[in-house]
């Protein structure tokens, strides 16, 4: 009887531990828990989430779920976790503006957020955000407070700027301020490169003008590939824009390749080829788009068939260069073998056909007909033609 006794009661401790395992969420109302987190002298930790965010799901599955992650919270928070796109997040995501998803906020007992943090973190970051939670002097909070007293310090504003970077909050008030009142000679400093490296995003913008008018400067006290991967950063997110964009693209890609082409810095080869792949794409240079084309996919790796399917059919329409015919049939060779394409399979017929190889040619461009008649919303017609023009000789 004992032994059985024994044995129920490990199993009832060992279940009741792992009950205990990870984040407790409260269940109340909002003005429930902003009354109990003034009655405990506590603060409300919220994850604002939502059900299709992949992050929030990994904190879910990871770092909410950790023993040690769970025992803090327990311990020193009143936690809640609010989809923000169902009532009362909905309201509580305008008034606190979540915009991200997991957005980690810690509110005091009148409502107020003294600190946050956002996105997907490991457990001992979760902790490490808590500590600066509970910290009056570190917290969002009490650096803003700091900040309204008349702290000009460049060190502060840049420990100030990192934080609300965790925080995801906008910066650039807080830079233009910054180097506003920093002499330009400190520019290089290590308060200025933190401002830099965390905030600088436009490479029209005076501060990375002089990081690049004074690389060697900034190579000199952070090191070459540290300043190096901030320029390709920073000049990769202004030809995404462009890419994504659609208004004055021409005019935009233009300056970027003019602020590319001076500078010598890491993985510049594969940037200028990516530029000069679209410059040439809206100039219509068809021998720059051919090589840039081949340099892109060789540097990234491209594995995508639609991707490559549209370099190689403006390759055999535009280029009588056999190095690249033969380097965009290669490209094409395993993919038809993987894929039933019509398109694939045309392109690569008509690669094979240009290369002078009609007889292989007719028999793909035979096989593309067979799938493009399957196929909806196939121009069969193109196909055909292409079949006349290799048995014609054309």
């Amino acid at each position: 009887m004992r032994l059985i006794y024994a044995v129920c009661l490990s199993m009832l401790i060992g279940y009741h531990a792992d009950a205990q395992k990870g984040i407790h969420f409260e269940e109340m109302e909002w003005s429930e828990v902003l009354a109990k987190a003034k009655t405990e002298k506590k603060l409300i930790f919220l994850n604002g989430m939502t059900h299709w965010s992949q992050p929030c799901k990994l904190m879910e599955e990871y770092t909410f779920s950790d023993a040690e992650v769970g025992a803090y919270y327990n311990s020193n928070f009143i936690n809640l976790n609010i989809d923000m796109e169902a009532f009362p997040g909905s309201e509580l995501a305008e008034r606190y503006q979540i915009y991200l998803y997991p957005s980690l906020l810690f509110i005091d007992g009148d409502g107020a957020v003294v600190h946050r943090g956002c996105g997907a973190m490991e457990s001992a970051a979760m902790i490490e955000l808590g500590e600066q939670a509970l910290d009056p002097e570190n917290r969002l909070a009490g650096l803003q407070k700091k900040y309204d007293e008349g702290n000009r310090d460049p060190e502060f504003l840049a420990s100030m700027s990192t934080t609300l970077s965790e925080a995801c909050l906008d910066q650039s008030a807080w830079v233009d301020h910054f180097f506003s009142e920093l002499d330009q000679k400190a520019w290089t400093s290590r308060a200025a490169w933190i401002m830099i490296s965390l905030n600088v995003q436009d490479p029209y913008s005076p501060y990375f003008q002089y990081l690049m008018k004074y690389k060697d400067l900034y190579i000199m006290n952070f090191g070459k590939d540290t300043v190096d991967q901030k320029i390709y950063d920073v000049l990769l997110g202004q030809f995404t824009q462009i890419y994504e964009g659609e208004d004055i693209k021409l005019f935009a890609i233009q300056a970027l390749r003019s602020i590319i082409q001076p500078l010598e810095f890491g993985q510049k080869d594969e940037l200028e080829a990516m530029v000069n792949l679209q410059y040439a794409e809206e100039k219509e240079d068809w021998d720059l788009y051919c090589e840039s084309a081949i340099k892109v996919v060789a540097q990234q790796e491209v594995d995508d068939p639609f991707q490559l399917n549209e370099f190689a059919w403006k390759i055999y329409v535009f280029s009588e260069d056999e190095e690249q015919l033969k380097t965009a049939k290669k490209w094409l060779d395993p993919l038809v073998k993987q894929y039933d394409d019509p398109s694939l399979i045309d392109t690569y017929a008509s690669l094979i056909y240009k290369l002078r190889d009609p007889k292989t040619a007719i028999k793909w461009e035979k096989k593309a007909i067979r799938l493009a008649e399957m196929a909806e919303d196939e121009d069969l017609l193109h196909y055909q033609l292409q079949l006349e023009r290799f048995e014609s000789g054309q």
